[in-house]
């Protein structure tokens, strides 16, 4: 039953003003869990690892599903479900993600894989399921294309939202896929992207505002099972990004380039901080001063907290100004802590210079008393081996 749309409000946390994300699948191999770890906009919390004997499973799920369906609307704005088992899920928890959706404006999204959709292996697939009124698309059951062949991405709507803030005319070899789940999308959906296999087509993405939500059907992986390409595009992490936002409700940075750019400077920023605090915690344990380093990162993690801020209301200008002043400020820290490194490992490599050269000099000395002031020695005149050649 297609849910009829309805004025649609942008989700993320009142409070910190980024999307809450609740990750069903396996976000722990390569995926975009770390970038919606590592970006200002996203929290990700990943269910994962859903294996074992039907009691373990359970037992996953209640540690770590939301407790009562507040506590899901309370704490999470966008639900990705990827390549993930449906036996693994109560039916009051499917009902919570379906209404959450619908209802509440929740973003969703599902991955391709053996187990989405219909599923491949035609055990429990979730358009049998009440989820299957929050997808937009129909799932038939065992609806599969084979990964025979490789596909290929086609942009269908180039003036799309999210299709025009990333350069998916330059994607090449990077918008190749090795399987796709076969949907039919729902009557008021809009199909955005296929999957073409040889002399076939299928849908690949698929969007919808279902209810007070938006809800996405991505019917190819984006781990490397089946995207192990995809994972390499350069735009993998903006991708990730972009398609939470838009599923959201929220503002999508439409400068293509501007965007990829903060965000390289965000990571390159946090990577740096971490690198300078390892070696201040190593210098520290030499008894070395750090109170002007210190002083030195407060004043730097002011200038990049304004460039997050900026990027978190989608001023792209402001943010890169920002992010660069503090790459300027964060090349000087660096240098200085690392200067002192130097001086303490100086200070080292003299002392050990001092122990060695100073046991080689005695060492020396008993030998030389040893071997060449023979005083200390009397002559043997005679031995046991005389006796015996005189015998």
């Amino acid at each position: 039953m297609v849910q009829p749309s309805m004025a649609r409000d942008p989700r993320r946390d009142p409070v910190s003003g980024r999307i809450r994300i609740l990750y069903y699948g396996d976000a722990f191999a390569p995926s975009p869990y770390p970038a919606y770890v590592a970006d200002p906009l996203t929290t990700v919390v990943a269910l994962t690892g859903m294996t074992g004997t039907a009691l373990e499973v359970d037992r996953k799920m209640r540690v770590f599903m939301p407790r009562t369906y507040k506590d899901l609307l309370d704490k999470y704005d966008f639900i990705i479900i990827s390549d993930a088992i449906v036996e693994n899920f109560r039916g009051d928890y499917i009902q919570w993600i379906s209404d959450s959706v619908i209802k509440d404006g929740v973003g969703l999204i599902m991955i391709g894989g053996h187990y989405s959709f219909g599923s491949r292996f035609g055990e429990s697939p979730w358009g049998e399921t009440v989820l299957q009124d929050a997808l937009p698309v129909l799932c038939p059951t065992e609806g599969w294309a084979p990964g025979s062949s490789a596909g290929r991405m086609e942009i269908v709507e180039p003036d799309n939202v999210f299709i025009r803030s990333l350069p998916f005319d330059e994607i090449g070899p990077y918008g190749v896929f090795y399987f796709c789940n076969i949907v039919i999308p729902k009557e008021g959906s809009e199909l955005i992207a296929n999957y073409h296999r040889m002399d076939q087509l299928y849908p690949l993405l698929v969007y919808q505002e279902i209810g007070k939500g938006g809800s996405i059907a991505m019917t190819v992986d984006w781990t490397p099972d089946g995207g192990r390409d995809f994972i390499r595009w350069v735009y993998y992490a903006d991708y990730a990004i972009n398609i939470a936002l838009y599923a959201t409700e929220n503002q999508i940075p439409q400068d293509v380039e501007l965007a990829h750019r903060v965000r390289a400077l965000l990571n390159d920023y946090r990577s740096q901080v971490d690198t300078i605090h390892s070696v201040m915690d190593f210098v520290a344990s030499f008894g070395v001063n750090l109170d002007r380093a210190e002083r030195m990162l407060i004043n730097v993690d002011s200038t990049a907290k304004s460039g997050k801020e900026a990027y978190m209301e989608a001023d792209l200008e402001a943010a890169l100004g920002n992010l660069e002043d503090a790459m300027d400020e964060v090349g000087s820290i660096s240098d200085f802590v690392w200067k002192l490194r130097y001086q303490a490992l100086f200070w080292i490599y003299l002392i050990e210079w001092f122990v060695v050269a100073g046991t080689g000099i005695i060492c020396g000395f008993i030998l030389w008393t040893i071997m060449v002031k023979r005083r200390l020695y009397r002559e043997i005149e005679v031995t046991r081996l005389t006796h015996a050649a005189e015998a």
